[in-house]
């Protein structure tokens, strides 16, 4: 019970992060812009940039893991016949949350907190990040895709939910092909993809901090 509302006040903080963090820093340039108009930019904005980093990707992608976990715990203790799809789960899980916690660091790198030098490659971070973003998509959608099947199949949490991920692992894989095939169809799914998975960890989160076992399941524990 603990941790499951430990794990639900970390996905609502999760979403506080992200959204905080697009008000703070909401038209960081392209990676397509030029490299004077990068440098400018990241030069003028250090500390709101760094910020703004910290929030999304490392503060966010601690609470992250803390969510699926407290998830990864339900679903354990909902179906435990179904231990290795729960394994893959929290697997991907840690890839997700490490690859956000690399990309805080590129970032910061970014903001030239992490470098004594004036010549930082900014499009080559940029790629570096854009990248690892592809890797963190996928994988969040590998967790969401797995644990909507394993929701479908419980009995205790609304089925809807469950329809919702699958919504959102579509969107969060063909976002995650956006930074590799240059179409506008993708960029759509991915400009989607964020605002669909904050209202899933939100609702899901919910429900986390409202469950409450069984009396069937504290009698076999």
């Amino acid at each position: 019970m603990k941790l499951m509302r430990v794990s639900a006040i970390a996905g609502w903080v999760y979403v506080l992060f992200w959204i905080t963090g697009l008000i703070l820093e909401p038209g960081a340039p392209k990676i397509t812009s030029s490299s004077m108009e990068l440098g400018m930019y990241y030069s003028t904005h250090s500390l709101i940039h760094s910020v703004q980093a910290f929030l999304i990707d490392g503060a966010a992608g601690i609470a992250l893991l803390v969510f699926i976990s407290g998830l990864v715990v339900f679903l354990f203790k909902s179906q435990k016949d179904k231990l290795v799809p729960i394994l893959v789960t929290f697997g991907l899980g840690i890839a997700a949350s490490g690859i956000s916690l690399v990309q805080a660091g590129f970032q910061q790198v970014l903001s030239g907190n992490l470098s004594h030098s004036n010549e930082i490659p900014y499009r080559l971070i940029l790629t570096i990040i854009n990248d690892l973003d592809t890797f963190k998509l996928l994988a969040l959608a590998g967790v969401v895709l797995t644990s909507s099947i394993l929701i479908n199949q419980a009995r205790n949490i609304p089925q809807w939910s469950g329809w919702l991920g699958f919504v959102l692992s579509l969107l969060l894989f063909f976002g995650g092909l956006s930074y590799i095939v240059d179409q506008q169809l993708l960029q759509v799914l991915l400009y989607l993809s964020l605002p669909t998975l904050l209202i899933w960890v939100a609702l899901i989160s919910t429900f986390l901090f409202r469950w409450k076992p069984d009396v069937s399941e504290i009698i076999r524990e």
